[in-house]
């Protein structure tokens, strides 16, 4: 009976032990599993870090016409008849914007904006007004447009009501085409033509009549019609002017800021050249710079950029052309980036050096890093027999120190070597050509936000769109002359000869001008304008052989186009 009685308490003993261990490992094995499992998975800590990636594609619109062959708006008629159809353009647009597009049209005669009749050598009295007569006493003309169907019909334009079928030539800028938001036609782009009608009366003088309408493309987002002036498209985008001293009077002044400059403000100029001209302040040291929308559709500035640089002060894409947040490479150097307001930031390591009557105190010739040189305020005098007067003194006959309303928009400005112009304190990375791809140029560089270095390209320069922006400029004012630059030292570019500096001092002067590009050649040179007396490069690299470990290091004049 006791042994029987031991057996069973050892037997509970086991069986106690054995389920109590069997359920404390059935119950691990979950615990276990969970414990891999979480070991496994990505877990935060004290260091952690994200990386953002933000692609800013801007708006681009071109507008474009061609005369079609054959189709001259040029016709021979007799008093008391009317004539349609008379000649065809075909005005296509290639557009990037998700938004649209607007187009608008206005007489433009003898470029008098507004001015809608067809002009005769005869006399104002014998001038034809707009109509759309076909008969009667009084002769007029009269206008028309089509859209061209295209393969997708969301890419066909819309004609505004009244213009598919002959109108009046409008004598203000008046909407005549348009693409609603939802689609964009880069590749094909929209098309349409316009035509004109004429009717004569019966005792209409012989002689010449002629008659323009001009064409401007917008973004659906400006605010309302075309504008004449820069300023005027500034305070149609509703921007605000500041209050900064104008050297030209003493006085204070009101002037819109360069920073505020966009693509749809620029384009929303109607006119071009010197009608368009007008000041504005870069606010990182408010100082004004003469700005122009010049005939390839872009807004430049007419003067040579005075900025300087300084190892106290941070420049920002607040403020400056900053838009490579990489931090790698070129801008791996005394740059930061707050992923917070998307700032990035640049302190140059050297301070722009005095030119201290030619010795460039502390200049040094490095590709790599950024170097900059103050002459001071000298003005040229235009004169194209100008002889070579290196060193700037008073004894240069033609500079001055001395703003007068003639030379005040030949200021030459400071010098920059290639680095500092790309805004990099160490660009030995760029060394590959971007000649054929210039989508592989630099980013940033020491212009205004908004504005940037013009390109230099393998394309031809006879478009408006060329990405050969000084071939562009010289094929427009110069008509591609190789072997003269008298209209392009005047109105409306007042390009400066301002030649180069070298170990801290200046050769060249009033005989060579050089304005740098954003375009890479090789590790020693980059791309630039080049131009003398008798010869202009617009796509030039090459210096002397003598110096041609220099290159980018040479000091040049730098002129920004807005973005």
């Amino acid at each position: 009976m006791g042994h029987k009685v031991k057996q069973a308490l050892m037997s509970s003993r086991i069986d106690f032990f054995y389920y109590a261990f069997r359920n404390i490992l059935l119950a691990s094995i979950p615990l276990l599993i969970i414990s891999v499992i979480t070991l496994s998975l990505p877990h935060s800590s004290a260091d952690s870090s994200s990386d953002t990636v933000r692609l800013s594609v801007p708006a681009s619109c071109t507008l474009a016409s061609r005369i079609n062959t054959g189709e001259e708006h040029t016709i021979s008629m007799i008093s008391g008849t009317y004539e349609d159809e008379i000649g065809i353009t075909t005005l296509t647009t290639y557009c990037n914007d998700p938004g649209g597009f607007v187009i608008y049209a206005n007489g433009n005669t003898n470029n008098i904006e507004g001015n809608n009749k067809l002009t005769s050598i005869l006399g104002s009295t014998y001038d034809i007004p707009s109509g759309t007569a076909t008969s009667g006493d009084t002769s007029q003309w009269a206008m028309k447009l089509t859209a061209v169907s295209s393969a997708t019909p969301a890419d066909t334009p819309t004609i505004a009501t009244g213009y598919d079928s002959y109108s009046t030539i409008p004598n203000q800028w008046t909407k005549v085409v348009y693409k609603d938001a939802g689609t964009m036609n880069v590749e094909t782009g929209s098309s349409f033509t316009t035509t004109y009608a004429i009717y004569l009366k019966g005792l209409q003088p012989a002689g010449t009549y002629s008659g323009q309408v001009k064409y401007v493309m917008l973004h659906p987002s400006t605010t309302g019609a075309p504008a004449s002036t820069i300023n005027e498209a500034f305070a149609k985008a509703n921007k605000t002017p500041v209050s900064v001293l104008d050297p030209e009077t003493g006085q204070m002044g009101s002037f819109y800021k360069m920073q505020d400059m966009s693509t749809g403000i620029c384009e929303s100029i109607a006119d071009y050249n010197e009608s368009t001209t007008t000041r504005l302040v870069d606010i990182r040291d408010n100082k004004l710079y003469y700005v122009t929308k010049l005939d390839d559709g872009h807004c430049w500035m007419t003067e040579n950029l005075d900025l300087d640089l300084s190892h106290s002060t941070t420049l920002t894409s607040e403020t400056t052309d900053l838009n490579d947040n990489s931090l790698t490479g070129a801008y791996s150097l005394n740059y930061s980036y707050n992923p917070n307001n998307s700032t990035i930031s640049w302190t140059p390591d050297n301070t722009t050096r005095n030119y201290n009557n030619g010795t460039g105190t502390a200049w040094a010739n490095n590709s790599n890093k950024a170097y900059s040189m103050d002459v001071g305020e000298w003005y040229w005098d235009g004169d194209d027999s100008t002889l070579e007067c290196n060193y700037l003194t008073t004894a240069c006959e033609h500079f001055s120190q001395t703003m007068t309303a003639s030379n005040k928009r030949f200021n030459v400005g400071n010098y920059y070597n290639w680095s500092a112009a790309i805004a990099s304190d160490d660009s030995s990375s760029l060394a590959t050509s971007t000649f054929n791809n210039i989508n592989d140029n630099p980013q940033n560089s020491i212009c205004p936000k908004g504005w940037r270095l013009p390109t230099i390209s393998n394309q031809v320069n006879d478009t408006i769109n060329s990405t050969n922006e000084f071939g562009r400029l010289n094929y427009l004012y110069n008509e591609n002359s190789t072997n003269t630059d008298l209209r392009i030292i005047g109105v409306p570019l007042w390009l400066v000869r301002s030649g180069y500096a070298i170990s801290g001092s200046l050769t060249k002067v009033g005989i060579r001008a050089s304005y740098w590009s954003s375009t890479i050649d090789n590790n020693k040179f980059a791309y630039r304008l080049d131009f003398a007396s008798n010869e202009i490069s617009p796509a030039n690299s090459y210096i002397y052989p003598s110096r041609s470990d220099y290159g980018r290091s040479y000091g040049m004049s730098i002129r920004c186009l807005a973005r």
